[in-house]
């Protein structure tokens, strides 16, 4: 993953510190994260809740500052806020 000085998500890591430990185990691996981004905010896994809104907005402003030509963020994002 990008390092970014102003992507900072504070409430993911206090909230779900698995999943922003999953995220940065697979920073260096764009394919990874992007699959990553995409199991986490699709939805694709059943009968979820899904994220609260804040940890919503940080999951996206992380893939976004991820996002490369090849793995743009819009390609990704199926959200509902």
């Amino acid at each position: 993953m990008t390092d970014y000085p102003d992507v900072q998500p504070h409430e993911l890591l206090r909230t779900f510190g698995r999943v922003a430990n999953l995220l940065a185990a697979n920073r260096n691996d764009s394919a990874a994260t992007a699959a990553c981004f995409y199991k986490l905010l699709a939805g694709t896994r059943g009968n979820r809740k899904g994220f609260p809104p804040k940890i919503k907005t940080e999951l996206l402003v992380l893939q976004s500052a991820n996002a490369g030509p090849h793995f743009p963020a819009r390609t990704f994002v199926s959200v509902e806020l």
